[in-house]
């Protein structure tokens, strides 16, 4: 199934009111939303302890399939504020 992701992003933008980022800020996004899901990762570290475990339960896949999700959006809507398509250029570039 193709979806057209540039528009399912500028509709959720414009259905929840949300302020589009510049460039930077989707980016320093894409960042935090990486930090989320090596978070998930470091929860299935056996052996790892952290401080606060109690606020940090092991993470479901589903939690890391979500910050998965966070990290291509936020990385797709620095391409959008720009005015290029991110899935195109991978697709370009894999050479199909």
């Amino acid at each position: 199934m193709q979806y057209d992701w540039i528009k399912i992003i500028k509709d959720h933008y414009a259905r929840t009111g949300k302020q589009w980022p510049t460039p930077e800020q989707a980016l320093l996004w894409v960042a935090t939303e990486l930090g989320e899901a090596a978070d998930c990762c470091l929860t299935w570290t056996p052996g790892w302890v952290r401080n606060n475990p109690d606020k940090h339960p092991v993470a479901t896949e589903e939690q890391f399939a979500e910050e998965l999700g966070d990290i291509i959006m936020m990385t797709l809507v620095a391409g959008i504020v720009v005015g290029v398509d991110p899935l195109e250029a991978l697709y370009r570039k894999l050479g199909e």
